[in-house]
């Protein structure tokens, strides 16, 4: 029996290495692609346009690094971005300034970017290991290998860790807000609620829609609350909870509570945006042409969803949620409180970019590994 639970372990073990090892290499494989400094443009604009400046006001390192204009974006990814800029600037692996020739983007090195894409690179990698760790604290450690080895794989995730965008890290934050908040429905420490708040605050402060984590919190405490038997304790835990989210947006954004004006103009830019002048986006927006999917909500789940998850996982997704569902298990429910209202909120959107639908892949991988 021994023996036999020693080669158990050791057999998790190898699975974690080699699911480890697959995760690193897809997202590190060719993170320097398209960064000549020559180039007529660019792949993905965002990567110079908003966090560039990030790189140049990060070197050298002083608190006015931390003081943003511009709140398009909220600060924390750009945060990561900047901080680890100029710990590589600090020993000598890149210049401040854009070569002479390179593209107007450019406004740092075109290599400070292998370094933002890097983080992204980490994230992604990161969020395997929480997906793992999610599915076996929620379902067992069968299911927890089988998801850490689909998200491992899943195309898009390991697409965007090739860029600086902000949307690999919300997914891990994503799946760190849900396996805090599966622990407080089920757990007796008060203070995971708040860490879980702490984790949602993170997400609000890395992009905006993040605060949709609030929602998962909300139903654990509503879970305890009701295992208890008692309001007083669901209001104590809620008070946490408010409290974890409000310490994580001032620290990963303070900008967004210092200049409440600077993000007053960006949340009604972004609101214009997606009401009114989502035309401007080109070929990002839901066309009227599409006819019966042309409307907010169907695009995504017949379009961008099956563009982002890729067809085997698409359906194994679908099936997992149908399973969730049907079962609806205390780790159902958490999961569905995770998922069902972040899609809620951006597919309420006429802007359609795919890669918006990220933080949902955690989720959908737990579910879709249960469901196998």
């Amino acid at each position: 029996m021994q023996r036999s639970g020693g080669r158990h372990k050791a057999s998790v073990a190898i699975a974690a290495v080699v699911i480890g090892a697959i995760a690193i290499a897809l997202r590190c494989w060719r993170l320097s692609w398209g960064l000549s400094g020559r180039l007529g443009h660019l792949g993905f604009p965002d990567e110079g346009i908003m966090w560039g400046p990030y790189v140049r006001g990060f070197i050298p390192l002083s608190w006015s690094s931390f003081d943003q204009l511009n709140l398009n974006y909220p600060t924390f990814y750009g945060y990561v971005v900047g901080l680890t800029a100029a710990l590589a600037h600090h020993l000598g692996m890149l210049t401040t300034l854009a070569p002479a020739n390179a593209y107007r983007f450019f406004v740092v090195d075109p290599g400070a970017f292998v370094v933002a894409r890097a983080v992204s690179a980490a994230s992604g990698t990161l969020t395997v290991a929480l997906v793992g760790v999610v599915a076996s604290r929620m379902y067992s450690l069968r299911v927890g290998i089988a998801a850490a080895a689909i998200m491992a794989v899943a195309p898009f995730d390991v697409v965007y860790s090739h860029l600086a965008s902000p949307d690999v890290l919300l997914a891990t934050c994503t799946a760190t807000t849900m396996v805090l908040a599966y622990v407080s429905a089920v757990g007796s420490s008060v203070w995971v609620v708040f860490a879980a708040g702490l984790a949602a605050g993170v997400a609000t402060g890395t992009k905006y829609t993040g605060l949709a984590m609030v929602a998962p919190i909300a139903w654990a405490v509503g879970e305890n609350a009701v295992r208890r038997r008692s309001l007083r304790h669901g209001a104590i835990l809620a008070s946490l909870g408010l409290g974890g989210l409000a310490v994580g947006i001032v620290l990963s954004c303070p900008p967004c509570v210092i200049h409440s004006d600077r993000l007053m103009e960006a949340l009604r830019n972004h609101l214009t945006m997606n009401r009114i002048l989502y035309t401007n986006l080109h070929n990002n927006f839901i066309a009227q042409t599409l006819r019966w999917y042309g409307r907010p909500y169907v695009y995504e789940l017949v379009a961008s969803l099956p563009f982002a998850l890729g067809w085997p996982l698409y359906v194994l997704g679908l099936l997992g949620v149908a399973v969730a569902v049907w079962r609806h298990e205390l780790a159902d429910r958490v999961v569905l409180a995770t998922i069902v209202p972040y899609f809620l909120a951006i597919s309420a959107s006429m802007v359609v970019y795919p890669r918006y639908l990220l933080p949902l892949l955690p989720g959908l991988v737990v579910l879709a590994a249960r469901g196998l």
